[in-house]
């Protein structure tokens, strides 16, 4: 933690020590499987970087590295290659560390960049902006000077295809026998693969990247090829494997295969993410898709997020003992249709700390929580419980509670969330002692889940010009109109329409209720209001229909959280 601060204080270690911290640095694989613009892979960068140059001011420990590495007998791409090629390989390792041209960072940067981080993501302009910020941050660190031939003094820049993919994360590799993979006759070729990738990284010149993007291509085929008469993949699986170009900059791969795309085979030792959030049955995703992804992923249920989704996926991507951090919304810590994904966790992990955090963290209207765990069995391990408000751009920490996965397992739903002091605990073991389920009075329901709202914008429209709207237009009820004891009309209208179905409740009776209690779907806690005048509500809240009882006396129990109980009196 002492090499993480930004001061001028030394740090005390060994040299042994510094060693040890260095190779470390060097071996650890980072992955953002959900990368957008770069900025978590570039911020790890930063820290990997400071924490290089507080160990190894001046870079003496790091180049002797390098060289060691470069010139090792077991280097394949130095044992292969020409005596000029490895007179070369050493020359740029020298200007890389050369501080007349370049600044110290830039060196701990290039090999940081080589050998530890790595991106997917989706959408190929999103790679596009990570490469980017991190070609920028390599200029920067480099000297420049007033002759154009000599570029100015700005050297070519590494090539990164083989850094940040775009490709759909969620989606596997179909392998039919993983250990043919590991046979002789493959792992010959994928090590002509890692040479020529490595080539390409470092190349200089616009002939020898077509040269090694063409060796790249072919060997690709191979491998395919082989994979697939060993029985290794089917057909399929091997036109996609020959199909996936990665020098494409227009094209996103269906599928994500770590060892094909990374030559990462053991798994990452950080994944970190603020991955999407937003449900699946509400994504652009097609149905084929969906029921690909809910019969893959362990935790889907009737009621799947993507963000769930991921936190399942780079799971499955870590090494054993390696650490997953996510920033994500924090609704399923309590909500109860994320009981499989909370079970998932607590049963196979050991989570370091939560950080549920009370403020706004995005422009997205949602709850925020930060995650953190290692990849290890971990049921009687403690979970440091947080909460965390933004004060002056700063997050400061609370401690809220020590609690084993054990005793969050034992909590109904295993809903991981303290529940307080003695004093609150004995007051909500009273209230559940002597309350009764909701279910006994009242029927609940999820609000109208529309099409995807930058496919179809009309499909919900604010304050609407009287031409947008259709016969099937009807005033509708968001999360952010429901108030303590009321409902605030914003004029809002949805398309009542079934063919704009994607989920929640369509039923005709339900939404046209003249006295509905109406419950925020995202909040620290429950926010209810009463709606009085039938108006559709949409699947950012909740609807309790009374049926045993006065409406406008309503006991909730476990709604929000088997934590919470709410009693309503007007």
């Amino acid at each position: 933690r002492q090499l993480m601060q930004y001061t001028d204080e030394a740090v005390d270690l060994t040299e042994e020590q510094q060693k040890q911290i260095i190779q470390s640095l060097y071996n650890c694989k980072v992955l953002d499987p959900a990368c957008g613009s770069g900025a978590f892979p570039m911020g790890m960068l930063q820290q990997m970087v400071h924490i290089l140059s507080r160990i190894d001011p001046d870079n003496t420990q790091w180049k002797e590295m390098m060289l060691n590495k470069a010139i090792d007998e077991t280097s394949d791409a130095y044992r292969t290659a020409s005596s000029d090629e490895r007179r070369e390989i050493i020359a740029d390792i020298e200007r890389s560390f050369d501080e007349s041209v370049n600044r110290p960072d830039y060196a701990r940067k290039l090999y940081l960049i080589e050998n530890c981080i790595y991106g997917v993501d989706i959408q190929p302009i999103a790679i596009q902006i990570s490469k980017l910020r991190f070609f920028i941050s390599l200029v920067v660190d480099q000297k420049s000077n007033d002759n154009p031939v000599e570029n100015f003094g700005i050297r070519p820049l590494p090539n990164l295809e083989a850094k940040f993919v775009a490709a759909n994360t969620l989606i596997g590799l179909n392998k039919k026998d993983a250990s043919l993979f590991d046979s002789a006759e493959i792992k010959a070729k994928e090590s002509e693969l890692k040479i020529a990738k490595h080539k390409i990284f470092g190349a200089k010149t616009v002939r020898t990247k077509r040269k090694y993007r063409q060796i790249v291509n072919d060997l690709r085929l191979k491998i395919a090829n082989m994979l697939e008469d060993l029985g290794a993949v089917g057909n399929t699986e091997a036109q996609q494997l020959s199909s996936w170009d990665m020098f494409d900059q227009n094209a996103s791969s269906p599928f994500f295969d770590p060892e094909w795309m990374f030559n990462v085979k053991e798994g990452f030792d950080i994944v970190i993410a603020n991955p999407p959030f937003v449900l699946l049955q509400n994504s652009s995703i097609s149905k084929i898709e969906q029921d690909v992804l809910k019969s893959t992923y362990q935790i889907a249920s009737y009621k799947v997020d993507l963000y769930h989704l991921f936190i399942e996926k780079g799971y499955n991507l870590l090494k054993n003992f390696g650490v997953l951090c996510y920033i994500n919304p924090s609704n399923f810590l309590t909500n109860n249709y994320a009981e499989k994904l909370r079970l998932f966790i607590l049963n196979n992990s050991s989570i370091n700390f939560i950080v549920n955090i009370i403020d706004n963290v995005f422009e997205a209207s949602v709850n925020t929580c930060i995650m953190n765990f290692v990849k290890r069995n971990g049921l009687n391990h403690i979970v440091d419980y947080y909460k965390g408000e933004l004060i002056n751009n700063r997050l400061l920490l609370t401690l809220l509670s020590h609690l084993s996965h054990n005793e969050y397992r034992n909590n109904i739903g295993a809903v991981i969330q303290p529940l307080g002091d003695d004093r609150i605990i004995r007051l909500l073991s009273k209230i559940e002692t002597i309350s009764f389920p909701l279910k006994n009075f009242a029927t609940v329901n999820f609000g109208m889940q529309l099409r995807n709202r930058k496919i179809f914008p009309n499909d919900v429209l604010h304050n609407p010009q009287i031409s947008e709207l259709t016969q099937y237009h009807r005033k509708c009820i968001t999360g952010k109109d429901i108030h303590e004891y009321c409902v605030i009309y914003d004029n809002r209208y949805c398309y009542f329409n079934r063919i704009a179905k994607c989920g929640g409740c369509w039923d005709e009776e339900v939404q046209s209720a003249g006295t509905k209690l109406l419950v925020r779907q995202v909040g620290a806690v429950p926010i209810c209001g009463i709606e009085l005048n039938g108006y559709a509500v949409l699947n950012s809240a909740f609807i309790v229909i009374a049926t045993k009882i006065n409406p406008y006396i309503i006991g909730i129990d476990k709604l929000a959280s088997p934590a919470i109980f709410l009693v309503i009196s007007f």
